[in-house]
C-alpha cells in the first residue's frame, strides 16, 4: 500500500521519509499526487514553473545517466565474466586496417 502525503506550504518529502521503495514512489507519483502538483502548478507564477521543468529535465536526465552506467556496468561485468584474453593495441589496428582494406574493395576504390 502507498503511504498519503499531504502537501503543504514548504513541505518537502522523499522516498526514504516517506520509507518507499522506487517502484512505489513511481506509481505514487503517476497516481496520488499527480492532481496535487498540477494545482500547485498552476497556482505559480511563470518563472517559479520554468524552475520547476527545469528541475524535472534535471532529474530525467541524472536518472538516464544513471541507468547509462548501470547499463555500461553490466556489460563490463559480462566482459569480465567472459575471461576474453586481454586486447593488445597493435591487434586492434591491424583488424581495423583490414576492414578498412577490404571496405575500399568492396566499394570499388
Amino acid at each position: 500500500m502507498i503511504p498519503e502525503t499531504r502537501w503543504s506550504a514548504g513541505s518537502h518529502c522523499n522516498g526514504a521519509e516517506r520509507g518507499s521503495t522506487d517502484d512505489q514512489h513511481k506509481g505514487f507519483a503517476t497516481s496520488a499526487i499527480e492532481p496535487k502538483l498540477i494545482e500547485r502548478l498552476k497556482a505559480l507564477p511563470p518563472n517559479r514553473v520554468a524552475e520547476v521543468v527545469d528541475f524535472v529535465e534535471f532529474l530525467a536526465a541524472r536518472e538516464e545517466r544513471a541507468a547509462a552506467a548501470q547499463k555500461l556496468a553490466d556489460g563490463l561485468a559480462r566482459l569480465d565474466a567472459s575471461n576474453l584474453p586481454p586486447v593488445i593495441e597493435d591487434e586492434v589496428e591491424e583488424e581495423l586496417q583490414a576492414e578498412r582494406r577490404e571496405r575500399r574493395v568492396r566499394q570499388g576504390a
